[in-house]
């Protein structure tokens, strides 16, 4: 401890120099502190270039999306008669649209007519077809005006959409350009360039841009009431068609409900007929197959008196045989040949009945 006590109250040993080296080492730092210098102020140079240049080519941006919306506003009908001859153009394509509604309708109606007329159910199922076709005959007589009114909306939106598309691109131009401005001035405050220099370029550009958005968004404005103004006059020429073809649209659906009422009852009294006629065929059917088997029993009936007709007849022949069998035996023996022949055809009967009566019992059988 007493040493480095010793050690820090004593004066410090310093190892000599040459005057020489001295000066060089002078030098050598003076040189590298001027060439960081230099690289710091080169380096800050190309800063400031590069933001400036991006600034000049938003705010080139910005000039070319301004000119776009004033070229747009002047190829739109200005004049009364270049404003009419455009809305005449739209009319006409809507007019085109609404008979192609119409036609589109008038088919779906006739199909759904077309099912109703092969239609073979119940009543209700028939009703229903019915009321679907009428709905269909009704969507005929509102296809035109529902089309005009679509298709004037449609044309409108899409008017609309393509000022304001151009409007608003001019608009976000010149916002890009004024950010671009204060780009340029965080550069130039944050590299050294006097405060008097860069914000009197910032007010200069800040100016610039903003008169330039201000622009855009008049030159929006001043795009989308033209297309208003156009389609204004779109609906007033338009009116007198979507009249007349809602008119003779209504008078079509008119007609074409009192078709559907027609071909209901038609189909309604053709499915009754069909179902009397079937209900016929089913009870005759019926009425004859009882009939057939009455008849069967009374073919029974008859072949079973026929065979007790028979076995009597059977039975009363050899009773008439054996009676004259007996009173050939009273009488006794004939005298001469006319016995004999009375013998022989007594006994020729006998056999060619009871040859019969075997022919007819055998008959069943056989057949």
């Amino acid at each position: 401890r007493a040493r480095t006590a010793a050690a820090a109250s004593s004066p410090r040993r310093q190892s000599p120099r040459k005057p020489a080296a001295q000066a060089m080492a002078r030098t050598r730092f003076a040189l590298l502190a001027g060439l960081l210098a230099g690289c710091a102020a080169s380096g800050a140079a190309r800063s400031v270039e590069e933001a400036r240049e991006a600034y000049e080519v938003a705010l080139e941006e910005a000039r070319k999306a301004k000119a776009e919306v004033e070229s747009y506003i002047e190829e739109q009908p200005g004049n009364k008669t270049e404003i009419e001859e455009a809305a005449e153009t739209i009319e006409a394509h809507i007019v085109q649209e609404m008979k192609e509604a119409s036609k589109d309708a008038e088919k779906v109606f006739r199909a759904h007519l077309a099912e109703l007329k092969s239609a073979s159910g119940s009543d209700e199922s028939i009703h229903k077809l019915a009321k679907s076709a009428k709905k269909a005959a009704e969507e005929v007589g509102r296809a035109p005006s529902e089309a005009a009114k679509h298709a004037l909306r449609r044309a409108k939106r899409e008017s609309k959409a393509e000022a304001k598309k151009v409007g608003r691109a001019a608009e976000k131009a010149a916002h890009a350009a004024y950010k671009a401005a204060k780009e340029l001035e965080r550069v130039q405050r944050h590299n050294g360039v006097s405060e008097h220099k860069y914000e009197g370029e910032f007010g200069k550009n800040e100016h610039t841009t903003e008169h330039m958005e201000d622009d855009a968004e008049d030159l929006r404005g001043d795009a989308e009431r033209i297309v208003e103004r156009l389609f204004d006059q779109v609906e007033e020429i338009l009116e007198k068609d979507v009249h007349e073809a809602r008119g003779s649209a209504k008078a079509l659906a008119h007609e074409l409900k009192k078709e559907v009422k027609h071909t209901e009852a038609e189909v309604l009294n053709a499915t009754k007929k069909v179902a009397e006629e079937e209900k016929s065929d089913e009870k005759k059917d019926d009425d004859k197959e009882g009939g057939d088997e009455k008849s069967d029993e009374k073919s029974d009936e008859k072949k079973e008196d026929d065979k007790d007709d028979e076995e009597e007849g059977d039975n009363a022949t050899s009773s008439g045989e054996a009676e004259d069998l007996a009173a050939a035996e009273v009488v006794g023996p004939p005298a001469g040949a006319l016995a004999m022949l009375l013998a022989t055809a007594v006994i020729g009967a006998y056999v060619v009945r009871a040859r019969r009566s075997v022919s007819i019992r055998e008959q069943p059988l056989l057949g």
